[in-house]
Protein backbone atom coordinates (compact mmCIF):
# COMPACT_ATOMS: atom_id res chain seq x y z
CA UNK A 1 0.00 0.00 0.00
CA UNK A 2 1.43 3.19 -0.83
CA UNK A 3 1.89 5.65 2.09
CA UNK A 4 0.27 9.17 1.59
CA UNK A 5 3.56 11.03 2.68
CA UNK A 6 5.61 9.19 0.35
CA UNK A 7 3.10 10.38 -2.60
CA UNK A 8 3.56 14.15 -0.96
CA UNK A 9 7.57 14.07 -1.05
CA UNK A 10 6.91 12.69 -4.34
CA UNK A 11 4.58 15.40 -5.64
CA UNK A 12 6.99 17.80 -4.11
CA UNK A 13 10.20 16.22 -5.47
CA UNK A 14 8.22 16.52 -9.11
CA UNK A 15 7.31 19.96 -9.02
CA UNK A 16 10.67 21.03 -7.77
CA UNK A 17 11.92 18.99 -10.79
CA UNK A 18 9.34 20.43 -13.32
CA UNK A 19 10.46 24.07 -12.52
CA UNK A 20 14.11 23.37 -13.61
CA UNK A 21 15.02 22.54 -9.83
CA UNK A 22 17.47 20.31 -8.84
CA UNK A 23 16.62 17.10 -6.06
CA UNK A 24 19.79 15.84 -3.92
CA UNK A 25 18.86 12.37 -2.24
CA UNK A 26 20.70 10.18 0.12
CA UNK A 27 20.39 6.34 -1.30
CA UNK A 28 19.75 4.14 1.40
CA UNK A 29 20.17 0.40 -0.21
CA UNK A 30 23.00 -0.98 -2.09
CA UNK A 31 20.98 -2.29 -4.59
CA UNK A 32 23.35 -0.08 -7.24
CA UNK A 33 26.41 -0.50 -5.72
CA UNK A 34 29.27 -0.38 -6.58
CA UNK A 35 28.46 2.42 -8.76
CA UNK A 36 26.14 3.95 -5.83
CA UNK A 37 26.05 2.62 -2.07
CA UNK A 38 23.98 3.01 0.75
CA UNK A 39 24.91 7.02 2.46
CA UNK A 40 25.60 7.95 -1.13
CA UNK A 41 24.07 11.62 -2.30
CA UNK A 42 22.07 11.88 -5.94
CA UNK A 43 21.42 14.68 -7.69
CA UNK A 44 18.18 14.23 -10.09
CA UNK A 45 17.50 16.91 -13.01
CA UNK A 46 14.02 16.84 -14.86
CA UNK A 47 13.68 14.02 -17.54
CA UNK A 48 14.37 16.30 -20.89
CA UNK A 49 15.04 13.45 -23.19
CA UNK A 50 13.95 10.23 -24.03
CA UNK A 51 15.72 6.87 -21.37
CA UNK A 52 18.26 5.23 -22.83
CA UNK A 53 18.85 1.97 -21.59
CA UNK A 54 21.88 1.84 -18.66
CA UNK A 55 20.40 5.34 -17.19
CA UNK A 56 19.85 5.99 -13.87
CA UNK A 57 16.43 6.97 -12.70
CA UNK A 58 14.37 7.60 -9.54
CA UNK A 59 10.77 6.42 -9.79
CA UNK A 60 7.91 6.28 -7.13
CA UNK A 61 7.00 2.31 -6.12
CA UNK A 62 4.45 1.57 -3.43
CA UNK A 63 7.41 0.66 -1.16
CA UNK A 64 8.66 4.63 -1.74
CA UNK A 65 11.55 5.54 -4.21
CA UNK A 66 13.63 3.57 -5.97
CA UNK A 67 16.60 4.36 -7.57
CA UNK A 68 17.40 1.62 -10.32
CA UNK A 69 18.65 1.64 -14.00
CA UNK A 70 16.33 1.80 -16.69
CA UNK A 71 16.96 -1.29 -19.05
CA UNK A 72 14.00 -0.74 -21.47
CA UNK A 73 10.18 -0.69 -22.12
CA UNK A 74 6.98 -3.37 -22.57
CA UNK A 75 5.73 -2.53 -25.35
CA UNK A 76 2.65 -4.71 -25.50
CA UNK A 77 0.82 -2.88 -22.68
CA UNK A 78 -0.75 0.70 -22.26
CA UNK A 79 0.33 2.75 -20.54
CA UNK A 80 3.86 2.76 -21.16
CA UNK A 81 5.45 0.57 -18.31
CA UNK A 82 9.47 0.77 -17.98
CA UNK A 83 11.88 -2.19 -17.32
CA UNK A 84 14.32 -1.45 -14.16
CA UNK A 85 16.85 -2.79 -12.13
CA UNK A 86 19.46 -2.67 -9.69
CA UNK A 87 22.84 -3.47 -10.38
CA UNK A 88 23.50 -5.37 -8.00
CA UNK A 89 20.07 -7.64 -8.00
CA UNK A 90 20.29 -10.45 -10.31
CA UNK A 91 15.76 -9.40 -11.41
CA UNK A 92 14.22 -6.87 -12.56
CA UNK A 93 11.80 -4.87 -10.38
CA UNK A 94 8.15 -4.92 -11.42
CA UNK A 95 7.76 -3.15 -14.54
CA UNK A 96 6.61 0.71 -13.80
CA UNK A 97 4.40 3.08 -15.42
CA UNK A 98 6.39 5.84 -17.19
CA UNK A 99 4.30 8.17 -15.40
CA UNK A 100 6.11 7.37 -12.06
CA UNK A 101 9.53 8.42 -13.38
CA UNK A 102 10.81 11.49 -10.69
CA UNK A 103 14.31 12.01 -12.61
CA UNK A 104 17.19 11.45 -13.81
CA UNK A 105 20.34 10.68 -11.66
CA UNK A 106 23.38 12.70 -13.21
CA UNK A 107 25.66 12.82 -10.75
CA UNK A 108 26.20 10.95 -7.72
CA UNK A 109 28.46 12.00 -4.39
CA UNK A 110 30.59 9.47 -2.52
CA UNK A 111 32.99 11.20 0.56
CA UNK A 112 31.68 15.19 -0.54
CA UNK A 113 33.39 14.27 -3.98
CA UNK A 114 30.86 14.59 -6.81
CA UNK A 115 31.16 12.94 -9.90
CA UNK A 116 28.84 13.71 -12.74
CA UNK A 117 27.58 10.78 -14.77
CA UNK A 118 27.44 12.34 -18.22
CA UNK A 119 31.02 13.82 -18.01
CA UNK A 120 34.44 13.23 -17.01
CA UNK A 121 35.62 9.88 -15.17
CA UNK A 122 32.22 9.51 -13.67
CA UNK A 123 31.03 9.24 -17.38
CA UNK A 124 33.23 6.60 -18.00
CA UNK A 125 33.06 4.17 -14.98
CA UNK A 126 29.15 4.66 -15.52
CA UNK A 127 29.59 3.35 -19.31
CA UNK A 128 31.61 0.58 -17.82
CA UNK A 129 29.12 -0.93 -15.22
CA UNK A 130 26.40 -0.41 -17.85
CA UNK A 131 28.24 -3.12 -19.92
CA UNK A 132 29.09 -5.35 -17.05
CA UNK A 133 25.39 -4.83 -15.85
CA UNK A 134 24.14 -5.72 -19.32
CA UNK A 135 26.71 -8.74 -19.79
CA UNK A 136 25.61 -9.75 -16.62
CA UNK A 137 21.96 -9.89 -17.90
CA UNK A 138 22.48 -10.88 -21.25
CA UNK A 139 24.66 -13.71 -21.30
CA UNK A 140 24.12 -15.00 -17.81
CA UNK A 141 20.74 -15.15 -18.11
CA UNK A 142 20.18 -15.89 -21.58
CA UNK A 143 17.02 -12.80 -21.45
CA UNK A 144 16.76 -9.00 -22.64
CA UNK A 145 13.76 -8.77 -20.63
CA UNK A 146 12.41 -9.62 -17.05
CA UNK A 147 11.57 -13.14 -18.12
CA UNK A 148 13.99 -16.49 -17.52
CA UNK A 149 14.64 -18.02 -20.68
CA UNK A 150 13.96 -21.60 -20.65
CA UNK A 151 17.45 -22.64 -21.38
CA UNK A 152 19.24 -20.59 -18.97
CA UNK A 153 22.41 -21.42 -16.84
CA UNK A 154 22.34 -23.20 -13.64
CA UNK A 155 21.06 -20.65 -11.20
CA UNK A 156 24.93 -21.77 -9.29
CA UNK A 157 26.82 -20.71 -12.63
CA UNK A 158 24.61 -17.38 -12.77
CA UNK A 159 25.18 -16.27 -9.17
CA UNK A 160 28.75 -17.10 -9.33
CA UNK A 161 29.25 -15.09 -12.10
CA UNK A 162 27.05 -12.41 -11.33
CA UNK A 163 29.12 -11.82 -8.04
CA UNK A 164 32.55 -11.98 -10.29
CA UNK A 165 31.26 -9.19 -12.36
CA UNK A 166 29.81 -7.10 -9.83
CA UNK A 167 33.44 -7.40 -7.71
CA UNK A 168 35.14 -6.06 -10.56
CA UNK A 169 32.83 -4.08 -10.72
CA UNK A 170 33.84 -2.48 -7.42
CA UNK A 171 37.44 -2.30 -8.19
CA UNK A 172 36.68 -0.21 -11.29
CA UNK A 173 34.60 1.73 -9.23
CA UNK A 174 37.71 2.20 -6.37
CA UNK A 175 40.38 3.04 -9.40
CA UNK A 176 37.85 5.76 -10.89
CA UNK A 177 36.79 6.91 -7.35
CA UNK A 178 39.72 6.78 -5.30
Amino acid sequence: MNRPESNQVSALLQETLREGGQVMLTVTSNSMSPLIRRGDKVMLMALTRPLQPGDIITFQTDAGLLTHRFWGYVTDVTPLLLLTRGDKPVVFDPPTPAAHVLGLVVQWQRHGRWLHLYHGRGYGLNRHLVWLAAWDNRVLTGRTGPNLAVDSPPAWWRQGIHWALHWWGRLVTAVFVG
